[in-house]
């Protein structure tokens, strides 16, 4: 499947925010509730609806020592091809800080993620959901590490788009925070990771790429306090691989391809 500009048009109308867009909806009409990039100069766009299809699913709490609690849902669709002739803006700009680097966006392969949380607790809370940072690449023997390269992460806004490159200084790559999110709303938030150089001429379609093997265990903050993130056992999503530092021993993270990550060696 290669994405261009009709196809992505239309999945910007029916999927609820693509090409890199991150979006959210809400229940909860008082205060703050939409998603901030960590340098807050922009009003994210608005949409009404998640993804139709998702690939995958995994679910989790998110819980502090305060009693702050969330339900969230992540779902992660399989890699597609990306194209230099996709005419959404941040598409773009992550191809021309791509092209900088000296990689295109033809040779780059995009996943669609949405998330979806819920406040359990009583009182409202900041929020802040973060995908990057625990971010790794499958290697054999079911062991993780860095990706073969740092992944890009993409938003529209309504006054501009930032595409997040890696060791962005002005904004935590692959990070969304509410400012305020409300007890018992729903929160939706959606966009698309940029895997640069996951496609080759010997692997034109990036199957056998780094890109199959991602794995993310998502980094939750409530208000100033980092949350301790559960998932759920038994949710197709979810792989048990050993942490960077193997004598750490095992942890469950969400697969991007939990077939690929499981012929890796991880459970």
């Amino acid at each position: 499947m290669t994405l261009h500009r009709t196809s992505i048009r239309r999945l910007l109308l029916i999927m609820a925010g693509v090409s890199l867009l991150v979006s959210c909806t809400s229940s909860h009409t008082s205060g703050n509730s939409e998603p901030q990039a960590v340098a807050p100069v922009s009003t994210p766009v608005v949409v009404n609806s998640p993804p139709e299809t998702s690939t995958f699913k995994a679910t989790g709490t998110a819980t502090d020592e305060q009693g702050d609690a969330l339900a969230v849902s992540i779902y992660i669709n399989r890699a597609v091809k990306v194209t230099s002739s996709a005419s959404d803006d941040a598409i773009q700009q992550c191809g021309n800080d791509m092209a900088a680097v000296g990689s295109s966006l033809d040779r780059a392969l995009a996943v669609r993620f949405n998330i979806d949380f819920r406040v359990t607790s009583s009182l409202s809370t900041p929020v802040q959901i973060d995908l990057a940072s625990g971010l790794h690449q499958v290697t054999p023997g079911g062991n993780t590490g860095p990706p073969d390269q740092m992944p890009y992460w993409a938003m529209d806004f309504s006054d501009g788009h930032v595409c997040q490159a890696p060791g962005d200084s002005t904004y935590n790559p692959g990070t969304i925070t509410w400012q305020t999110a409300g007890p018992h709303a729903e929160y939706t938030a959606s966009g698309w990771l940029i895997l640069p150089n996951a496609i080759t001429p010997n692997d034109p379609d990036g199957s056998q790429s780094y890109a199959s093997r991602i794995v993310i265990i998502p980094t939750v903050k409530l208000g100033i306090a980092l949350a301790t993130f559960t998932f759920g056992l038994h949710d197709p999503g979810v792989v048990d691989c050993s942490l960077p530092d193997s004598a750490a021993g095992t942890t469950l993270f969400m697969a991007a391809n939990p077939n690929a990550a499981i012929a890796y060696g991880c459970n």
